[in-house]
C-alpha cells in the first residue's frame, strides 16, 4: 500500500509506475514479461487506432456524401502503426511504457469522443476517462482536447462554435481536467524541469532532430533509440527545411481551420 501511495505522490506518471508495481507484485517483472505486456499495449493501441480512423472517416463520408473506403484505409494505417519502427520500437524498452500507455489512451480519447458526437453518451464519459488516464501517463496528453476538436471539426460540416455549443459539457470537462492536470504537473516540478533544460543549444538542435524523425517515418534506417544519440546542431539547410515544412503544413491546414 505504501508503494502504491508513492506512485501517486512522488511520480510524474503514476499510472505507468502502477503498471510496473502490479507486475512486480505478481512476479511478472522479468524482461520477457515486461516486453509481452508492452506488446499487448501496442496491439491494443493499433486496434484502437483502427476504430478511431474508421469512425472519423465514416463521419467524413456522412458529411461529404462520398464513399472513402474507410475500413480499408483504417486497416492500412493500423498495419503501418503496428510494424513501423518509430512506433514499434517502444515495445523493446521498458523505459517507453509511458509512451505506449499515453498513446493508447490518446487514441482511445479520439475514438470515444467521435462516438460521443454520434449521440452515444457513454462514449463521452469514456473519452473523459481516457483523458484522465492519459494525463496519468504523460504530460503531453494535455494537448489532446485541441486535437479532438480539430478532428471533429475536420470530419463534420459544423463550425467551431456549433461544435462547442453542442458539446459544451464535454469540452468543459476537458478544460477542467486539463487545468487540474497542469497544476498537478507544476506541483511535481515538470514545468520547472523544462525551464531548466531549455537553452538556445537545445532549440538549435531541434530542427535536425525533427528532420531525422521525419525522414525515418518514410525511410526507417539507422534508427538510434537512445536519448544521447549524436545529432549535428541545426545548420542553415536544416533550419530552412523545417521552416518550409512548417509553412507547408500551415498552408494545408488553413482551409480546414478557417472553414466556416
Amino acid at each position: 500500500m505504501q508503494k502504491l501511495t508513492l506512485c501517486f505522490t512522488e511520480s510524474v506518471h503514476p499510472l505507468v509506475d502502477v503498471s510496473f508495481l502490479i507486475q512486480n507484485l505478481s512476479g511478472t517483472i522479468s524482461s520477457r514479461m515486461v516486453q509481452i505486456a508492452d506488446v499487448i499495449l501496442h496491439l491494443l493501441t493499433s486496434l484502437m487506432a483502427f476504430l478511431a480512423i474508421c469512425v472519423a472517416l465514416k463521419r467524413l463520408e456522412l458529411s461529404t456524401g462520398k464513399s472513402l473506403g474507410s475500413e480499408l484505409i483504417a486497416f492500412v494505417v493500423m498495419m503501418l502503426w503496428s510494424v513501423h519502427p518509430l512506433t514499434s520500437e517502444t515495445v523493446s524498452y521498458a523505459l517507453h511504457r509511458g509512451e505506449l500507455m499515453a498513446s493508447l489512451f490518446s487514441v482511445g480519447l479520439v475514438f470515444f469522443h467521435l462516438m460521443g458526437s454520434w449521440g452515444y453518451r457513454w462514449s463521452s464519459l469514456l473519452a473523459v476517462f481516457c483523458l484522465v488516464l492519459g494525463l496519468a501517463c504523460k504530460p503531453t496528453v494535455l494537448l489532446m482536447p485541441f486535437v479532438v476538436l480539430l478532428i471533429e471539426h475536420g470530419v463534420s460540416n459544423e463550425s467551431w462554435g456549433a461544435i462547442l455549443k453542442r458539446r459544451w459539457l464535454v469540452y468543459s470537462l476537458y478544460a477542467v481536467i486539463c487545468s487540474i492536470g497542469f497544476g498537478w504537473f507544476v506541483s511535481r516540478g515538470v514545468v520547472q524541469q523544462l525551464m531548466n533544460d531549455f537553452s538556445w543549444g537545445y532549440v538549435n538542435v531541434q530542427p535536425a532532430v525533427l528532420l531525422k524523425y521525419l525522414g525515418n517515418s518514410f525511410w526507417p534506417t539507422n534508427l538510434c533509440p537512445e536519448y544521447c544519440w549524436p545529432v549535428q546542431a541545426a545548420s542553415g539547410p536544416s533550419t530552412g527545411a523545417m521552416i518550409f515544412l512548417v509553412l507547408s503544413g500551415l498552408a494545408l491546414l488553413s482551409p480546414l481551420v478557417m472553414r466556416r
